[in-house]
């Protein structure tokens, strides 16, 4: 039989092991505890920079689409503009003639689409 110091010493490191092994347990679970909202909040951050790229490209879209439209307008308007300064223009054959100005969304009296001027250049063919 051992000595009554010895068992003492047995249980004593006995029980400071499992109160190590208790100390590691918890302490493994105390970091997973720690690393769950970490995780989280990388997952947060990934995804609030996906929507910044979306939101930038919706943008992006969006400002090229209006300068399209803006482009049209300008280009629908100055036709017009050029259209009306050809009417008036005293150099045109139109105009020489006092033929009334009409786009060809207005219509004769006999539901005719009026005449519309050539701006092209004509080119002599080789």
């Amino acid at each position: 039989m051992r000595p009554p110091n010895q068992a003492t010493e047995s249980r004593q490191v006995t029980a400071l092991r499992r109160e190590i092994a208790e100390l590691r347990a918890n302490l493994a679970e105390h970091d997973e505890v720690k690393q769950k909202p970490l995780e989280a909040l990388d997952k947060l951050a990934a995804g609030l920079d996906a929507i910044e790229g979306w939101v930038g490209k919706q943008i992006e879209a969006r400002i090229l689409r209006s300068q399209a439209e803006m482009a049209c307008r300008i280009a629908e308007t100055f036709g017009e503009l050029r259209g009306r300064i050809a009417a008036i223009d005293p150099t045109h054959g139109r105009a020489k003639s006092a033929e009334p100005f009409k786009f060809a969304n207005e219509r004769d009296r006999d539901d005719e689409v009026p005449e519309l001027p050539n701006f092209l250049p004509a080119r002599a063919i080789n």
